[in-house]
């Protein structure tokens, strides 16, 4: 049947049925048990390969069959995220859109009973398709060395200065308000030290959402659309930086960040991840958890092999640069350069605070927080104060995550020194709390250090800090069809809160307001 026969076959079908959501969430749900079971359409989906489920899929999705992009890229997908033959279907129906919606799924339930046959056809079409190769900046890209360059390590005993500011807002350049000389402008009016703006280059939910600061060049995921090809580039550019922005904002569409599955070749670049993000802090990006477990995303990451460090941005999407609340990024500089301030980013010397003067710096003899020791004592000294003098409560100390030392202290100057027996290869970090609680969330005002790893100096190893992250590159299925759908159907009816008035949500994250 031909593909525009299709089409004018659907619209009538779609106009005719009056099919309402409940009707359609049906049908899906059926395909779905069908698809991943031992029995029904499942039954003959695990004889062929996926390279030919993945053509099958296109053709009883779209009434076509897919492209060579379209094939390599959900080929990769495919093996990156273990997809099941559901999570092939789809990715096929969704297309080139970023996000599936009823209609598609009410096109896709009108021609449900026209599913293709595996056939000679179909599989020396998936055979072609192997054969045939994406676009030529895809190849490039999955073709990039995985070898990753050495970490430096921060010197011993150098004094550094502290300044506060912050690398993720947006402007009228993207999706956010104001010009950049505007932005600019209010950031320093408001006491910024540093400031960056890094727009969206594309707007896309899929993977989610990346900074990569101090590039010559850039990229785009239209043309590299997989994380793997993002790190493979960032690979090349030794002296380009990025972090994690807001993880878990997008699970509601799919794997954002792909849960922190380790790639190697980033670890060194890839330097932070979002504890606060906009007004939302650390309740929201520290202790509510990450996607699947009760491990906060810094310590998650971080036990899966990656090396980052806390921090925020005020993701700005008004003219509100520097003035949306008290959440900064301290970083410990020798000067306010964009050389030292990037090398700073680099070696980890950097932390995440809710109160925006105050001073923390965290050592292990003598060297820095974000450093990578071997043979070192574990004694830690921590020293924090407030430049208007408020006062501190609580020094906390953290192996791999854990608690292992809590201690009262009072007054507005704090120095504390801990020590531990432990050989493991592990990383430490602490977080400091203060007497008051300017963001009136219920919970004094906090710091979280960069950590301090021991360990293996010539590179990180996979999953080695935990037992409970033996499986480290195992990640949960993305969720079938029915749940993308419901997903879709949740984002529908927040769109005008989220695409307007995206800085004046609730202190709930959106995450919990559309579950």
């Amino acid at each position: 049947m031909a593909v525009a026969s299709w089409m004018v076959g659907l619209a009538v079908l779609v106009a005719s049925a009056g099919m309402d959501q409940a009707m359609i969430r049906r049908e899906i749900e059926e395909v779905i048990t069908s698809l991943d079971s031992a029995r029904g359409y499942g039954a003959y989906e695990k004889s062929v390969d996926v390279p030919e489920q993945i053509v099958l899929a296109y053709e009883w999705a779209q009434g076509r069959a897919p492209d060579a992009d379209e094939f390599h890229t959900l080929l990769g997908m495919w093996a990156e995220l273990n997809l099941k033959s559901s999570d092939l279907l789809s990715f096929a129906i969704r297309g080139k859109e970023p996000a599936i919606t009823w209609e598609m799924c009410a096109e896709f339930v009108a021609r449900k009973s026209l599913r293709p046959q595996p056939s000679v056809q179909t599989k020396e079409l998936a055979a072609a398709l192997l054969n045939t190769p994406p676009r030529a900046d895809e190849a490039a890209g999955l073709a990039k060395s995985s070898a990753r360059p050495a970490a430096v390590k921060s010197e011993p005993g150098v004094a550094y200065n502290t300044y506060f500011g912050y690398l993720h807002a947006h402007c009228e350049l993207s999706d956010g308000r104001g010009t950049p000389d505007q932005a600019y402008a209010a950031a320093r009016a408001a006491g910024l030290d540093f400031f960056a703006l890094t727009d969206h280059g594309e707007l896309l939910l899929l993977y989610g959402h990346v900074t990569v600061v101090n590039s010559e060049d850039y990229t785009d995921c239209l043309s590299s659309f997989r994380l793997v090809q993002l790190y493979d580039w960032l690979a090349d550019r030794p002296d380009s930086f990025a972090e994690f922005n807001h993880p878990g904002y997008f699970s509601f569409i799919i794997a954002d960040l792909l849960h922190f599955r380790l790639f190697e070749q980033a670890v060194s670049q890839i330097v932070g991840v979002e504890c606060w993000n906009g007004r939302e802090g650390f309740d929201v990006y520290y202790y509510q958890g990450n996607w699947d477990g009760p491990e906060s995303y810094l310590d998650l990451a971080n036990l899966k092999g990656w090396r980052v460090a806390p921090l925020g941005g005020e993701d700005n999407h008004r003219t509100d640069w520097g003035r949306m609340g008290r959440f900064r990024t301290g970083v410990l500089a020798t000067e306010l350069t964009r050389e030292a301030v990037a090398d700073a980013y680099m070696n980890r010397r950097f932390y995440a605070t809710e109160d925006d003067n105050l001073c923390l710096d965290f050592r292990c003899g003598g060297y820095p927080m974000g450093s990578m020791l071997e043979g070192e004592a574990r004694v830690f000294d921590v020293r924090a104060y407030d430049r208007d003098g408020e006062d501190f409560a609580e020094v906390r100390l953290y192996r791999n995550g854990q608690l292992i030392e809590s201690r009262n202290v009072t007054g507005g100057d704090v120095f504390e020194v801990f020590e531990d027996a432990s050989t493991e290869d592990a990383y430490y970090y602490v977080i400091v709390r203060q007497a008051d609680d300017s963001d009136a969330n219920g919970r004094n005002d906090e710091a979280i250090s960069s950590p301090i790893w021991f360990g293996d100096l010539d590179g990180v190893k996979s999953g080695c800090y935990s037992p409970l992250f033996k499986e480290q590159n195992a990640l949960p299925g993305l969720g079938d069809l029915a749940a993308l759908m419901l997903a879709a159907g949740a984002l529908a009816r927040s769109k005008r809160t989220y695409r307007t008035d995206r800085t004046d949500r609730t202190d709930l994250s959106y995450k919990k307001r559309i579950e």
